[in-house]
């Protein structure tokens, strides 16, 4: 054993471990030090590169901003000058002129495919920023569509990102001044196709019938008595009217919108309700009654409903906006409109009115600017009791029916091909266009303004009523709608794409 021991004495001399110790952690700490000072310089190259990369993204981005903004000047002026031309026409020639094929003409030789460079940003890294910007016209039959593609360079770092560029005559608002224009100042009834007046009793006050075929091929009946003086009817009168281009695009936009976040409102303590819930504008008791929606901007809505009598105010600020709702349910209920700006209902499937529910009547003031309403949906428009609705209708392709005392008061254009007014209503506008439609009044209904229909029949005791001189809004200037809306014109299509 003292053998063994006397071998491992020197085993416990642990002189020179610290100095070895120490070199291992300094070696160690200095491999990590400049681990670390590679990674953070690779980092920092990255997050230049990243830098420069975005800014070049943005000054692409800004070539196409600036682009549509040249553009726009130039369609804004070739509509101004075709406005210009249209406005020194005579009554007849206005009917005649194509405001929408010229104005296309126009814009396609003051728009080139061209490329254009764009260097007018700060210095960026130390570089001169620019955007190389191209337009090429991808569809020259309106509407126009160009393809404006931007390059954002920053040295030797370049983005690309591209984006329609589309213009668009507003053909629903152009046509609807074409039907004005032609339509004559002394008709109170032009119909394409069949005519009949059933009895005596019906009354055509200060107008003539305009009949586009020949006495034997138009008149169904007339009364025959001693004694009956009939309205002045004219034989073989071409009318030459076509109902305006359905805003089926504006549909489409207003889907893109989202809905409007859930809003719950308070009464008192114990008293709450949903007015927005589901997508759906509820206004359906004493709580949300008189609730106020103030838009900023154009909204969307599954339904929209009222009922018990209760009232809704829809504030449009300074500026006109629109609704898109896939049911407007007025079964008891009113509307009342805020603000100096106009409203615009887009509904798809039905409208539903019931007892003496009101639409755009607020403070007893009736104003027919400010309200339209397109309809898309194929179920009929049905009033039947004391409703009251105060502004322009388009539907699509739906009969309408006014009966029992309802009133309407604004243009009436349908694709459909039934309407009727019956009962004691009164309807009171400018011009109700059913083209396609059998046109039917009785009942002591009364009609105010200038019917145009495929085939006009009246029995009992209606009347009519044409006044030249109408003092309800007409339509027949529409162009100068896009003059107070420019933003009609023009749009960026779709969302930027990058290459």
């Amino acid at each position: 054993m003292r053998k063994i021991s006397k071998y491992l004495k020197p085993l416990k001399n642990n002189k020179g471990y610290t100095l070895i110790l120490s070199v291992f952690v300094i070696a160690v700490i200095s491999i990590l030090a400049l681990s670390l000072m590679s990674t953070t310089a690779t980092t920092m190259k990255q997050a230049d590169h990243e830098r420069i990369d975005q800014a070049a993204y943005y000054i692409a981005e800004s070539g196409i901003t600036q682009t549509k903004e040249d553009l726009d000047k130039k369609v804004y002026a070739a509509y101004n000058s075709i406005k210009n031309i249209y406005e020194k026409l005579s009554p007849e020639n206005k009917a005649k002129y194509n405001f929408e094929g010229e104005f296309y003409k126009l814009v396609l030789n003051n728009i080139s495919q061209t490329s254009n460079t764009i260097g007018a940003f700060e210095k960026n890294f130390g570089t001169t920023p620019e955007a190389k910007v191209t337009v090429t016209n991808t569809n020259n039959s309106g509407p126009l569509v160009y393809k404006l593609s931007s390059d954002g360079i920053i040295g030797s770092e370049k983005r690309t990102v591209s984006q329609n560029y589309k213009i668009i005559f507003n053909a629903d608002n152009a046509e609807t001044g074409d039907v004005s224009q032609n339509l004559s100042s002394k008709y109170a009834v032009h119909v394409l196709n069949k005519f009949s007046l059933e009895n005596d009793g019906i009354k055509i006050n200060g107008g003539e019938v305009a009949l586009e075929k020949n006495k034997s091929e138009s008149i169904v009946s007339l009364p025959t008595h001693a004694g009956y003086k009939p309205p002045v009817i004219k034989y073989s009168i071409p009318i030459n009217i076509h109902l305006p281009e359905f805003p089926s695009e504006k549909f489409t936009e207003l889907e893109k919108l989202p809905y409007p976040p859930d809003q719950e409102i308070q009464k008192d303590q114990w008293n709450t309700t949903k007015v927005i819930n589901n997508h759906d504008l509820l206004i359906t008791n004493n709580i949300s009654n008189k609730y106020k929606l103030t838009m900023s901007t154009n909204m969307k809505f599954n339904d929209i409903k009222l009922n018990e009598n209760n009232v809704l105010f829809i504030d449009t600020g300074n500026s006109d906006k629109s609704i898109l709702v896939n049911n407007l349910d007025l079964t008891n209920g009113h509307i009342k409109i805020l603000g100096t700006g106009k409203l615009t209902l887009y509904v798809k499937n039905k409208i539903i009115t019931g007892s003496g529910s009101t639409l755009n009547e607020t403070n007893n003031v009736k104003d027919i600017s400010n309200l339209k309403i397109f309809y898309k949906g194929s179920e009929p428009i049905t009033t039947s009791g004391d409703q009251k609705i105060y502004g322009s209708l388009y539907a699509e392709k739906a009969d309408i029916n006014i009966a029992a005392g309802s009133g309407f008061q604004g243009n009436i254009y349908t694709g459909g091909t039934k309407v009727s007014i019956s009962g004691g209503t009164r309807v009171n506008t400018q011009m109700f266009l059913a083209p396609n439609a059998d046109f039917s009044i009785y009942e002591g209904g009364q009609f105010k303004g200038a019917i145009i229909a495929k085939t006009f029949k009246a029995s009992g005791g209606p009347t009519i009523i044409f006044d030249p001189n109408n003092s309800i809004e007409s339509e027949s200037n529409s162009y100068k709608n896009y003059e107070e809306n420019p933003n009609k014109l023009t749009s960026l299509d779709g969302t930027l794409k990058e290459k």
